[in-house]
């Protein structure tokens, strides 16, 4: 995430993988395999040559943390029996899932009205374009 960050904040410039690996202190291998599924989700492009590197495909307001978050480690869930209703056979009187549904639901829809830009702001309620708006996120889904 901070690289999506840091690359949002290039304005469309191109990073090498190198480049954001050092900068964010991270090893370049694991860079490359994430920036490999976020190629391919359409977040970020690779370009090739000496002047290559990786760049946003997508403005940042237009890009949510849930996108990012599912391009590189599949759908978001908090528990296996919320992937599909076939994988638990306890789920129908199960009392966690119960209680944690609202909590998946709140989850992916905070990840969902979030934004790559919503991150580039200064963290804390006094952020100009997303403190009132993570507020009220919150507020819906029961966070304090």
């Amino acid at each position: 995430m901070r690289c999506l960050v840091h690359l949002a904040q290039r304005q469309g410039g191109v990073e090498p993988a190198r480049s954001l690996a050092l900068t964010e202190h991270l090893p370049e291998p694991l860079l490359r395999k994430i920036l490999q599924n976020l190629a391919q989700a359409g977040i970020v492009e690779s370009l090739r040559g000496s002047r290559g590197g990786f760049r946003l495909c997508m403005r940042p307001e237009q890009t949510s943390v849930l996108s990012i978050v599912e391009a590189v480690q599949g759908r978001m869930v908090i528990r296996p029996c919320f992937s599909d209703g076939n994988s638990c056979s306890s789920q129908a009187f199960c009392r966690l899932s119960a209680k944690l549904a609202p909590v998946q639901r709140g989850l992916v829809e905070l990840l969902r009205n979030t934004t790559l830009r919503d991150l580039m702001e200064e963290p804390g309620p006094t952020a100009a374009n997303g403190g009132r708006r993570r507020q009220a996120i919150q507020e819906q889904i029961g966070c304090p």
